[in-house]
C-alpha cells in the first residue's frame, strides 16, 4: 500500500543527496523512470511511475568498461533514453543500458526512493533525431555474443512527451525542475540481467541503434 507521506520523505532524501553531489561538483545528466511494470504498480497502490536521478559522474559512452564496486550485487537493464529540448520538447534518442545496485538498502519503499530507486551507473548510445517508440521485439540483449533477453511484455513501453510532462511535475513537487539538455531514461524493456566481470552486452534497439558496455572486475 502507498504511503505518501513516506515516498515523500524518499523523494525529499533523494533530491538532497542530488543537491549535494552537484555542490560537489559532480555533473548533472538527467532523471530515471521507475517502476514501468503495471502489476507492480497496481500492487503498490502507485498511480503513476516513481523517478531517479542520473549519476553525471558514472555516465558512460556505448563501448566504455563499467567498473563494479567491490562488495555490490548489479544488474543491467536496457532501456530508451531521450534528451530533453528546449520546452520540454524531445530533442533527440538513444539506446541505453542501466546498470541497478541490488546492494543499496531496499527494506522499504521509503528507502528505495532515498537510494536513488537502485541508480548506479547509465551507458548511453548514439543519439539519433526522435523516432517513435513502439511496441517491437526489441531490444535484443546479447552477452558474449549469446542472446540472452529480448523485450518483455509486462514491461510498458512509455511515451517521450507524457514521461516529460510526468518528470517535470514530479520535480516540481520537491523543489526541483527538468532542464534543456537532461536525459531521461524510460524504464526497463527487459527483465534485469546479472552482470559478471568480463561479460560484454551488447543491446540491438532496432531504428535506435545498438549501445554495448563491458563489465570490468
Amino acid at each position: 500500500m502507498s504511503d505518501q507521506a513516506a515516498i515523500d520523505r524518499g523523494m525529499k532524501a533523494q533530491m538532497q543527496a542530488l543537491r549535494d553531489a552537484l555542490s560537489a561538483g559532480k555533473p548533472r545528466l538527467g532523471w530515471k523512470i521507475g517502476i514501468n511494470d503495471p502489476k507492480m504498480l497496481a500492487r503498490l497502490e502507485l498511480d503513476a511511475p516513481v523517478i531517479g536521478w542520473l549519476a553525471g559522474d558514472r555516465a558512460l559512452r556505448s563501448g566504455d568498461v563499467y567498473t563494479a564496486r567491490p562488495g555490490t550485487r548489479v544488474a543491467l537493464e536496457a532501456e530508451v533514453a531521450i534528451r530533453v529540448g528546449g520546452g520540454g520538447a524531445i530533442a533527440g534518442t538513444a539506446p541505453a543500458l542501466e546498470l541497478v545496485n541490488y546492494s543499496l538498502p531496499a527494506d522499504s519503499f521509503e528507502g528505495i526512493l532515498a537510494h536513488d530507486v537502485f541508480h548506479d551507473a547509465v551507458v548511453l548510445g548514439r543519439e539519433t533525431l526522435p523516432v517513435p517508440i513502439v511496441e517491437d521485439t526489441w531490444p535484443h540483449v546479447t552477452c558474449n555474443g549469446t542472446e540472452v533477453a529480448q523485450r518483455d511484455p509486462s514491461f510498458a513501453v512509455l511515451q517521450p512527451a507524457p514521461m516529460i510532462r510526468h518528470v517535470a511535475a514530479t520535480l516540481a513537487r520537491y523543489g526541483e525542475c527538468l532542464e534543456t539538455g537532461d536525459w531521461v531514461i524510460l524504464g526497463t524493456l527487459i527483465r534485469p540481467i546479472p552482470v559478471h566481470p568480463g561479460d560484454r552486452f551488447v543491446a540491438d534497439f532496432g531504428p535506435l541503434g545498438r549501445v554495448a558496455v563491458t563489465i570490468g572486475g
